[in-house]
């Protein structure tokens, strides 16, 4: 097996560096779990790192799958299996918990009608959905309390302590801005962000854009109102980099669910795009460049 086939196992120094895989995963997990399609269309529709993380998380092998696209019934029992199971390993935020919530929420309406699916079926998804609730009910009391802000405070140390000592060197100085503020997404910070409105998320928010602005002009050894061209700049990749190896596949992994018209700087640091976007800068300071991405991954939309 190749190395670029290899599953993305949970204790790698890729997950342990991007915590926000796992985060992400499960969300994909549920909402490719799909009772109205073929199951073996649908996995053969997986991102192909999507895939790799599957394997990694789940140990399957390959009589395991043929085992589970034996017919939808069983696919989709078996997948609920691994749901709830991966769920409880790999969801920690109440950004996660909530939007698998959601897809569980569905794929209920929507058994309900299908013959054929069984009562066990039925009672599998009213547990996963109570079970979901349970956590979503504590994370939310947990967010709401005072104390929670030193959570954010920690995750925001965390994150940019991490980008500061080299661990996202293997990006552009716009993939590290990115990597970074996509890793606040996927934790307390997100959490709050999603819980809050008014001043304090504005100041957390304000903090992230300070602080990636500082990092940015760091290690473009410039000062932070400093324009550099965006293309042969802020995109600068150091020497002998892999764009095709497990680090840029997981940025662009983390970036999928955006798209050109919505974050278009975000696509055009981890997408091989056809052509450069007129919305795209041509020169931009520090300020500029993490300004853009965290307002593109807070937009709302982010969220949904």
């Amino acid at each position: 097996m190749s190395q670029n086939l290899q599953p993305i196992t949970p204790d790698c120094v890729l997950l342990k560096t991007l915590t926000s895989i796992p985060e992400k995963f499960i969300v994909d997990f549920a909402n490719s779990i799909d009772v109205t399609r073929d199951h073996s269309e649908v996995q053969r529709e997986r991102n192909k790192f999507f895939a790799r993380c599957f394997d990694g998380f789940t140990g399957k092998d390959v009589r395991r799958q043929n085992e589970i696209n034996t017919n939808l019934t069983n696919a989709v029992e078996c997948s609920l299996t691994w749901l709830t199971e991966l769920t409880q390993d790999l969801a920690h935020t109440n950004n996660a918990i909530t939007r698998v919530n959601e897809r569980v929420t569905k794929l209920t309406s929507q058994v309900t009608y299908l013959a054929q699916y069984s009562e066990n079926t039925r009672h599998r998804l009213d547990e996963l959905s109570q079970n979901l609730n349970d956590r979503m009910l504590c994370l939310d009391e947990e967010v709401m309390r005072i104390g929670f802000n030193q959570k954010v405070i920690l995750h925001l140390d965390q994150v940019f302590n991490k980008w500061r000592a080299g661990r996202l060197v293997s990006y552009s100085p716009a993939g590290r801005c990115y990597a970074a503020i996509e890793e606040l997404r996927w934790g307390a910070f997100g959490d709050f962000c999603l819980s809050h409105t008014g001043s304090e998320r504005d100041s957390f928010m304000q903090q992230a854009v300070d602080r990636a602005t500082a990092q940015l002009a760091t290690d473009a050894e410039i000062s932070t109102s400093t324009r550099l061209s965006f293309y042969s700049g802020w995109l600068q990749l150091p020497h002998n980099t892999n764009q095709d190896d497990d680090w840029h596949q997981a940025l662009k992994y983390l970036a999928n669910g955006f798209t050109t018209d919505k974050a278009p700087l975000i696509t055009t640091i981890t997408q091989k795009l056809p052509e450069r976007l007129g919305e795209v800068p041509l020169l931009a300071n520090a300020s500029r460049i993490a300004e853009t991405i965290v307002d593109e991954v807070f937009a709302e939309e982010s969220y949904v």
